[in-house]
């Protein structure tokens, strides 16, 4: 699928449009002839590496998403309460923490919403 999306838009009909095709084929190939290699590597480190270089790769996409969300003021609140109940883990009735985070932060919102209705 990738590589039809790289052959699509990149694909110059009178110019050699097999070019990104099958550049991207031979690096599918190519990658793939080492997988074996990294899944045993990453089968030989310790139990608790591979989540802990997991969470240390996702630190700059969570603090850019953090400091987005945080950057208005009047949703600050309702952004970080989010994020902590979703963190937490918790479950109600079987549903997730993600459910709950986004239930707490949406009655937030809306509670400062109509506070700043009615301030006015």
């Amino acid at each position: 699928m990738g590589s039809g999306a790289v052959a699509r838009q990149f694909a110059q009909p009178a110019d050699g449009g097999f070019v990104p095709g099958v550049s991207a084929g031979l690096a599918y190939l190519l990658f793939g002839s080492f997988a074996a290699g990294f899944v045993a590597l990453f089968e030989a480190l310790p139990e608790g590496l591979v989540p802990a270089l997991a969470g240390l790769a996702l630190i700059g996409s969570v603090t850019s998403s953090l400091s987005a969300a945080l950057a208005e003021a009047d949703e600050r609140e309702a952004a970080l309460v989010t994020f902590a109940v979703t963190v937490s883990g918790v479950t109600f009735f079987g549903l997730s923490a993600a459910f709950w985070g986004l239930v707490a932060g949406l009655l937030l919102r809306h509670q400062g919403l109509l506070k700043a209705r009615f301030a006015r």
